[in-house]
């Protein structure tokens, strides 16, 4: 059963965890990014918004915690190929809500997040791109704070073509 949350302070520490998260993957932290999901966890991108299941469509991203950790490797090691230079990026991330307390303490966390990604390739020809989208993650207690199981973003415009997610949204 779950039911809503009205615990501001419930609020501010899951804020607190969404803003660590995104900070994290700013600063091209990838391992420790990796460390805040649990095992088992779900990474999700879906192309259609409408699904509701991982193996319904295709995905941008569908990673479980072995992808996950093989994502990350890629991306913080230098010797394993990987985009080079390394996209920078900045996450916006807003209208954070509970949505649903189970009774086990899993917290379902509706939120939006704006990514600016920036790539510099030199000589004028420099790859920008932005990511927006609803996000949902399910976050799971850990110690005195969270652990995150399932993370599904739904980009506005994730019909479209892209290339490549080269670095975690």
């Amino acid at each position: 059963m779950s039911v809503p949350v009205t615990d501001m302070d419930t609020l501010h520490r899951v804020q607190d965890f969404l803003y660590r998260e995104a900070e994290l993957l700013d600063e091209q932290r990838f391992s420790a990014w990796a460390e805040l999901f649990a095992d088992p966890c779900v990474y999700w991108i879906p192309v259609d918004p409408a699904v509701t299941e991982v193996w319904q469509g295709m995905s941008h991203v569908n990673d479980d915690r072995q992808l996950l950790l093989a994502r990350t490797h890629r991306l913080d090691n230098p010797r394993v190929m990987s985009p080079e230079p390394l996209p920078r990026t900045v996450h916006a991330i807003a209208n954070v809500r509970i949505a649903e307390v189970a009774a086990d303490g899993t917290l379902t966390v509706k939120s939006t997040a704006v990514v600016h990604e920036y790539r510099p390739r030199g000589y004028g020809d420099d790859d920008k791109r932005a990511f927006a989208g609803r996000v949902t993650h399910r976050l799971v207690p850990h110690g005195d704070g969270f652990r995150i199981a399932f993370k599904r973003v739904d980009l506005v415009d994730s019909e479209g073509s892209y290339n490549a997610i080269l670095v975690p949204i």
